[in-house]
């Protein structure tokens, strides 16, 4: 019989969260192979307090208490010298705790680490027989948090914590026998290497098929524990933006909140908060849709697999269903603005049929894929990875009535068919009040030499007569109207309805060449790529500057290919337009499509993304038209409340991408370093014409730091010495 040491930061008699059911589960499968026992370390003076033996079923050997302050100097300038930096959070283990820890290890076989947490506070630069279970990535949380609101500061100290634990991260396959994630996507995170497995969440299987009863009138639910930042902005988020056009439309609606700490983070009109509840499966058999209004985070959400277990239709951000294999109208719905997430509910509350239908298609997957039983098989192979040998392995028999794999059906037969006829290539045309222009949009891509596409028009809320103008076309455009939501929407509205491999993007003033597609495809298909670009001319057939190559292969006259994408996009001060692009749909879905919260450069923040996923092919010819943007084009701006939306827009996309490129060229980041300094200055200048004086000071003081030019400097000393004059002058550049 094996000894097998399992260290954890969490009390696993605790209530049920997603780290507490993860590391009670996966114990309990290495039971299966050894004796366990436990050892809990934490920062927290009240979870070592308060842990009893036994943990779950397993004995607790140890506890240690993790102390706030820094190792002494010279150890740490040691440490640093010998690799990458650890004790990133500034608590750690006594030494005595440490060698304590280490006489532990060598008693047992093999030692179990549950979170980056133990490592950082340990200091082990090498673990021997030793598996690292990461549930979360740091680094990815710091990386999505970059994307919210916040001061400048903090940004940039949060990218600085991103950047550390990225280091730390990517050497985790050489102080560890094994590493295991929760997903794929994390495992090519960390670099794919052999040992490196991917461990999914999972969730236990039911005795019997679940039985729903939603109540009337209907009600919603959330389940996790409020100890937990990203749950409760996710669901204040949720609260302050898509709850008040939930219950308009649907009177006497109730939201359920259940989770520790619930009945003090929530109260409002119709909110029920419960705190714990200890038998969820009768309260969520009474909801109609389980909601996971999720922005950052890391890992996978067991939220998720809880409401799949139970049959639970699902509504959730692109973040939330992040790691599972699951597609958008086919297991659950998804929505990233407050406008699509409120669409998504009320879809399901007025048709209970379709979720119903989105319900049984999670279950069956649930079955197949997310139970902890089905897991036991990937924890063999990474336990044989340490042991070099094969494992023996208990499966347990539990009957089901219900089929895992369903089978096929005429309908499904049916599908198929009508896929192999889809067209290749499908043309999104967004368009907001353009009735005098979008015709001549709709006939430059009816006028291609390349035939095999579909048209998807999207007004976008329009008062002028664009529908109309549409309609003209019959049949041979899809027309889709929406209330104003805005480009990026109308975009995503576009590509969510395409049925075709390929999607392009055409804005409704722009004009593709007689050539345009027939080029790029022909030279994706040759090449074997999934984004291509071409260049622009303006009306007076004037080409227009745009991304400059930092380095790209010639692969014949006129067509480049970008390996090193991120490098190109980052370090260019410019980027590709949209109407060019021709991307593989797949790809674009596993970007997360437009972001709907940016009011400007909605376009680049997605080229930047796409650009960690694929090289892209460039023909250096020019192929569109772009025609001057007029006052209501969707991405015009010129007052001072767009134009701050903008700035801040373009600032959220600099930011991100300067701690992306600090993770993977730190000695180029002198070009993005000058760029963030630009926009920071900008926004102070913005934020001093608002008449934000605090906020101009605190966004003048980050861009003096981040300043590389005279200009950016002397624009964030004159507001922090003359606010009045820069003030007086910015207004009078920009109207209120």
């Amino acid at each position: 019989m094996k000894n097998i040491l399992c260290i954890t930061s969490h009390d696993l008699n605790a209530p049920d969260y997603g780290a507490v059911l993860r590391c009670r589960n996966v114990f309990r499968m290495l039971s299966r192979f050894g004796h366990v026992r436990m050892v809990l370390g934490s920062r927290y003076e009240n979870v070592i307090k308060n842990a009893k033996s036994p943990q779950a079923g397993f004995d607790l050997v140890d506890k240690i208490q993790f102390r706030p302050g820094r190792s002494p100097l010279l150890e740490r300038v040691g440490r640093k010298l010998k690799g990458p930096p650890v004790d990133i959070e500034g608590y750690h283990a006594s030494r005595r705790d440490r060698e304590r820890l280490e006489r532990l290890m060598s008693r047992h076989d093999l030692t179990w680490v549950h979170g980056l947490e133990i490592t950082d506070a340990f200091n082990f630069r090498r673990w021997p027989k030793t598996v690292l279970d990461v549930d979360d990535l740091p680094s990815a949380i710091c990386r999505l948090r970059l994307t919210q609101p916040d001061t400048e500061s903090a940004q940039y100290w949060n990218g600085r914590k991103m950047k550390a634990w990225r280091r730390v991260e990517q050497s985790l396959a050489r102080r560890f026998d094994a590493v295991s994630v929760c997903s794929e996507l994390d495992r090519h995170e960390l670099g794919a290497t052999p040992g490196i497995f991917v461990l999914p969440n999972g969730f236990e299987r039911p005795r019997a098929v679940p039985q729903r009863n939603p109540a009337v009138p209907p009600q919603i639910g959330f389940v996790g524990t409020f100890l937990y930042a990203p749950n409760r902005d996710g669901l204040r988020w949720f609260v302050d933006n898509v709850w008040p056009d939930i219950q308009e439309k649907v009177p006497g609606v109730r939201l359920r909140v259940t989770g520790e700490r619930s009945q003090s983070s929530f109260i409002g009109r119709n909110v029920d908060a419960l705190g714990w509840v200890e038998d969820m499966e009768t309260e969520m058999a009474n909801w109609s849709l389980a909601i996971v209004p999720l922005f950052v985070g890391g890992g996978t959400r067991i939220k998720i697999l809880d409401a799949f277990s139970r049959k639970c239709p699902v509504v959730s951000t692109t973040l939330g269903a992040y790691g599972y294999d699951v597609e958008n109208g086919r297991e659950l719905l998804m929505a990233d603005s407050p406008r699509a997430f409120t669409d998504c509910c009320l879809r399901i509350l007025a048709d209970p049929a379709q979720g119903v239908r989105l319900a049984g298609n999670a279950w069956a997957k649930f079955l197949q894929n997310w139970t902890w039983d089905s897991q036991s098989g990937r924890l063999a192979e990474i336990l044989g990875t340490v042991w070099e040998n094969s494992l023996p392995l208990e499966t347990r028999d539990v009957a089901f009535d219900v089929p895992v794999q369903a089978r096929k059906t005429p309908a499904r037969k049916i599908a198929a068919a009508a896929a192999k006829s889809s067209p290749l290539v499908s043309v999104v045309i967004p368009a907001f009040n353009r009735a005098h222009c979008v015709a001549d949009a709709v006939r430059s891509v009816l006028a291609q030499s390349f035939q095999d596409f579909e048209i998807i028009a999207v007004d976008d809320g329009s008062s002028d007569g664009t529908s109309e103008a549409l309609e003209q076309f019959g049949g041979r455009i899809r027309l889709i109207r929406q209330e104003n939501r805005g480009v990026s929407a109308a975009r995503n509205t576009g590509i969510r309805a395409a049925r075709g491999d390929w999607i392009a993007f055409l804005d409704s003033d722009d004009r593709w060449h007689p050539d345009k597609l027939e080029r790029q495809v022909k030279a994706m298909e040759k090449f074997g790529v999934k984004i291509c670009f071409a260049r622009c001319v303006n009306t007076d057939n004037e080409v227009l500057k745009d991304i400059e190559f930092v380095s790209a292969s010639l692969c014949e006259p006129e067509v480049f290919h970008v390996q090193n994408a991120v490098d190109s996009v980052c370090l260019s001060p410019r980027h590709p337009l949209i109407p060019t692009m021709v991307v593989e749909k797949q790809l674009l879905e596993k970007a997360g499509l437009f972001d709907e919260s940016f009011h400007a450069a909605e376009d680049a923040d997605l080229i930047f993304r796409l650009s960690f996923l694929s090289g892209y092919l460039y023909l250096d010819r020019p192929l569109a038209t772009v025609y001057e943007k007029s006052e209501n084009s969707l991405t015009y701006c010129e007052k001072l409340g767009p134009l701050a939306r903008r700035n801040q827009s373009y600032l959220r996309m600099v930011s991100q991408m300067y701690w992306r490129l600090a993770e993977i060229s730190p000695e180029k980041l002198s070009v993005m370093r000058a760029r963030l300094g630009y926009f920071i200055s900008r926004r102070a200048e913005i934020a001093c014409a608002a008449g934000q004086l605090p906020v101009a000071r605190s966004l003048a003081r980050d861009g003096i730091f981040f300043a590389r030019t005279f200009r950016d400097f002397a624009r964030c000393a004159g507001i922090l010495l003359f606010p009045g004059v820069v003030r007086s002058r910015a207004q009078r550049k920009w109207p209120a």
